[in-house]
Order: structure tokens, then sequence, then C-alpha cells
């Protein structure tokens, strides 16, 4: 997405003698950015201290909660309350375009959530998330990104994401191995949160950054999603409701 313009801006530093210049290119934002993570990660701000409606770095907040539908719990996750990330450039925004998104660019990095899981046995989990890597400018068609998802530490597999083009796709990771269900140790209301991990390794082939896609800002479209958890119970935890 086309973020950002170029401004060089040069630096002269005097310390005793000789004279040492120090000249540097820095990334300017389009629009008033007072929040933006480049480069550096910033301390978390208050709730309050968040800019609607333009870039935002979001506060650290409480995972989603399980909700029963049927025989299954769902979570929903919006992508702003991320609990962590490690990219060079990461953020929130929804100030224009067809979706909300969390972006970190432009190499490697993770975005991390948390949720709460089920007492109860799970006969199969599954993750959606819309996505796509991450760019300032229109992402090229080749310069995808390799996430593997994972759950408190463990890791569920792999999937190439699209270039960005300021929508993504929704990609999804099913679970039904009961040795892996029971190997991601998931904790319930009372028990801790859990880790979701969403990660571009640095040995990755192909790592453009990320971008996560939630909520829709347009008038009647229903296509954008929170982050979702869906999560399966046994045929026996089920019928016991």
């Amino acid at each position: 997405m086309l973020r950002h313009s170029r401004t060089c801006l040069a630096f002269s530093l005097a310390l005793f003698s000789p004279l040492i210049a120090l000249n540097a290119c820095v990334s300017a934002p389009d629009a008033k950015n007072p929040l933006d993570a480049t480069r550096v990660k910033p301390q978390l701000l208050p709730p309050e201290e968040i800019v609607q409606g333009s870039w935002a770095i979001p506060v650290s907040r409480s995972g989603g909660d399980a909700i029963r539908e049927g025989s299954a719990l769902r979570v929903q996750i919006p992508v702003d309350q991320f609990e962590d990330s490690d990219f060079n450039r990461f953020g929130f925004y929804d100030g224009g375009g067809r979706f909300e998104h969390a972006y970190g660019g432009d190499d490697a990095g993770f975005f991390s959530y948390l949720f709460t899981g089920s007492h109860e046995p799970l006969a199969a989990l599954e993750i959606k998330a819309r996505l796509s890597a991450e760019s300032q400018d229109k992402g090229k068609p080749h310069e995808t990104s390799d996430v593997m998802l994972s759950i408190n530490g463990l890791a569920i597999g792999t999937q190439t994401v699209t270039a960005d083009d300021s929508v993504g796709q929704v990609y999804t990771w099913k679970i039904a191995d009961p040795e892996v269900l029971k190997a991601l140790h998931l904790r319930a209301e009372g028990q801790g949160q859990n880790e979701l991990r969403f990660a571009i390794a640095s040995n990755a082939r192909q790592r453009h950054g990320l971008c996560i896609y939630g909520r829709s800002l347009q008038k009647d479209d229903h296509e954008g999603q929170p982050i979702t958890v869906s999560m399966q119970l046994t045929s026996a935890s089920a019928g016991e409701r």
C-alpha cells in the first residue's frame, strides 16, 4: 500500500574533533502519523491516546473470549488487538481502503494474539485470517510471504500468502490430529491465555512483511472479518451440554 514518501534529512553531529556528519534517509508517512512504529518499537499507549481513523499503535489487551455456537466454540480476535510484534515497521490502520489492517514490514517478523481455549476436549481446531504481504508501495506479484502459524509455541504449518494488493485472501489452518491437539496445551478461562502467532522466519524463502485484515470499512461490504479461531468439541462434550 502506498503509505509513505521518502524524505532525506541530514544530521550533523559534532563530537569534540573532527566533525562527524551523519546523513540518514527516513521514511515519513503521507498522513499525520504520530504513532507509527517505524524501526523503533514504541511504548504502547493507553486506550484514550489511540488515534482512531488514522495510523495507530494498538494497546496490548486481553485476547478474545470463546463463545459457544452449537457443538463448537468460536473466538473472534480484532486485528488491532495484537499482543506483540517485532517487525521493523508495524502498526494499525483504519483510515481508508477496503479493510482495516495490522501491518508489519518489510521483511521477517511476527504478530501474536491471545485467545481463551476450551475446558472441554476438542475434535478439531480451525484458524482463519485474511492475509497478504506488506509493501510501502503496491506489492509486486512475486513479493509474497511465507507465514507460519503457531499456537503456544507449537508450529502448525506454513502458507505462502499473496503479495500486497490491499485486500489479501482468507487463509485457513485446520488441526484434527488428536496428538497435535493435545500437544497444544490450550488454556481455558481461568487458566490463562493462549498465544496465536503469525510469523515470517528470518530464513523464509519469501519474506515481504505481513498485513492482517479485519472488518470492512465500506458500507454493505461483509467480506471483512476478525481473526477467527473455531474449536470443534468432541461428540461426548457436545452431548453433555
